[in-house]
């Protein structure tokens, strides 16, 4: 057993005892400095942007998490207006291969990083 392991299950015992509130304040927490680790802090905010004009959407609601079921709209139809946006907000272009990789935020950012070049 690590060291680490009795100071695992106390956090996890804490924040089992937290209120709902301060559970989604610290995931919140934990995944802007996830994206400020990864560089992703500065693309974030276009990629918010192409989601607002693709889909309508308050540009605040779209996290490192979001995946197509969270937007109705993000169907196959949905998909190509993203790109398209996409590709307009960088100055960018994807090949095939790109397009079938942008599954979720996430995904979106690391292949954008890979297109501008600014792959940590």
């Amino acid at each position: 057993m690590s060291r680490r392991a009795p100071a695992r299950a106390a956090l996890r015992e804490n924040v089992n005892r937290m209120p709902r509130a301060a559970v989604l304040q610290t995931d919140k927490v934990r995944e802007l400095a996830e994206g400020l680790s990864l560089g992703l802090d500065n693309l974030l905010p276009g990629v918010q942007r192409a989601f607002h004009r693709a889909f309508a959407v308050d540009p605040g609601s779209i996290t490192l998490a979001t995946e197509p079921e969270d937007i109705p709209q993000w169907d196959s139809l949905g998909h190509t207006t993203l790109s398209w946006e996409l590709e307009r907000e960088f100055n960018i272009r994807f090949d095939v291969d790109e397009l079938m990789e942008l599954e979720n935020v996430r995904e979106i950012i690391r292949v954008v990083r890979a297109k501008l070049g600014t792959a940590a």
